[in-house]
């Protein structure tokens, strides 16, 4: 698919600009700040002022955030708990990458044995977001990837705070392999992307799997997928110097951007009898036990996976991008433009961030790996339809200007 576009901001990487400045400025579209000072509010307190604004979060229409310009700045606090595992090590491996060193506190006073673990340059971090109510679904994730995750978490309440701790204390995985970053905020919708950019930024590596907090990846998936990333960079690399042997290294290195697939499915059956294995997968797919995700809500948003074809192969298989196609991706995110901070909510919120990527020239390459949603009922926050959510995601398509010439 040949997709036409204007200009591409090189600055936008997740590196090299802060979440803040992101979500004001994102593709050449200026977001309006909302000015406390202008002539209306000259004769309002700034108690008046703040319940104003307050009360238009509150009563807004969906699309709001984007077409108005509304953008309420949250506060964040990375770091909250670092992971144990990974304390001593320094996050964001790409030289490009170094402005984000650590030097946060950890608010969290738990005390345990330090151990450290390298982080070399193809390791992935998986990036979730959740609420306090849900972190508790990162351990079975944790169990069974055994690596580095990051997850920003959604405060609306500061009584919220004692129970994080209380989870990290009660769960062994969670302080011992995931980092926990927090965002405050209360009367917006589930803001979901600003979420996953603040994940993003603090993740252990720069090659990160994004995933919702309620799936799960099967067991050597860690492994599998660092060794996938390190064969084929190896087998590009190698390609680039023989086309264009002149070419330096960081030349041949931007050439080619991939973002690699992890097909999902979903399933009601207990965390600790899920499949490890596509053998295993395949056998409880046939009992009815497992199936792919939301084929039958949003056909588009991930048959172009083509699941037929990734039963019957071993490989690693490319797939070209079709309208609102939303899979489960590994990317490096130095080369990669921040998720939309404009669309809030759940639902149809990745299918805007893949079409800036097919816009980037990103390939899409299906791994033979898995992810597996652990269904539950729904989420009782306030939000749009889903149709609703729909449209706005689909409304910010056609304002955010996606392009391949820098400025």
């Amino acid at each position: 698919m040949n997709i036409r576009y204007q200009s591409l901001r090189s600055n936008n990487a997740i590196d090299s600009q802060s979440m803040n400045d992101r979500g004001r400025d994102r593709g050449g579209i200026k977001l309006k700040s909302i000015d406390h000072h202008n002539n209306n509010n000259n004769h309002k307190s700034e108690k008046e002022i703040n319940e104003e604004l307050i009360e238009r979060q509150k009563n807004r229409i969906p699309s709001d955030d984007f077409l108005n310009g509304i953008h309420q700045p949250f506060n964040i606090v990375p770091f909250f708990h670092r992971a144990y595992k990974y304390q001593n090590n320094n996050i964001n491996n790409n030289n490009n990458n170094n402005n984000n060193n650590r030097h946060e506190q950890s608010d969290d006073k738990t005390t345990t044995t330090t151990t450290t673990n390298t982080i070399s340059t193809t390791m992935v971090t998986i990036v979730t977001q959740a609420t306090v109510d849900r972190i508790e679904r990162v351990v079975a994730m944790a169990k069974k990837w055994k690596g580095p995750i990051s997850t920003a978490v959604f405060i609306k309440n500061p009584k919220d705070i004692p129970q994080l701790k209380k989870l990290l204390r009660k769960h062994w995985i969670l302080a011992e392999y995931v980092d926990i970053h927090l965002l405050y905020a209360n009367h917006t919708r589930y803001p979901v992307n600003n979420l996953r950019n603040l994940s993003i930024k603090y993740a252990q590596s720069d090659y990160v799997l994004l995933m919702d907090a309620d799936f799960v990846p099967h067991l050597g998936m860690n492994e599998y997928v660092s060794a996938q990333i390190e064969t084929l960079l190896q087998q590009q690399q190698q390609q680039q110097q023989n086309k264009h042997p002149l070419s330096s290294h960081e030349q041949q290195q931007q050439e080619e951007k991939i973002a690699f697939v992890v097909p999902s499915f979903a399933s009601s059956e207990n965390p600790n009898h899920l499949p490890n294995d596509k053998q295993s997968l395949l056998k409880m797919i046939k009992e009815n036990k497992v199936y792919p995700t939301n084929l039958n809500v949003c056909p588009k948003c991930h048959t172009p996976t083509n699941y037929s074809r990734w039963y019957e192969t071993d490989d690693l298989y490319q797939v070209e991008y079709r309208w609102i196609y939303e899979p489960y991706l590994i990317f490096n995110r130095s080369t990669c433009l921040a998720f939309d901070e404009r669309l809030k909510g759940y639902g149809f919120d990745k299918n805007s961030q893949v079409f800036t990527m097919a816009a980037q020239g990103f390939k899409f390459m299906v791994l033979q790996a898995f992810i597996i949603h652990i269904n539950h009922p729904a989420a009782s926050w306030e939000g749009p339809s889903l149709d609703e959510q729909q449209w706005d995601s689909l409304r910010i398509v056609p304002i955010t200007d996606v392009t391949n010439n820098t400025e």
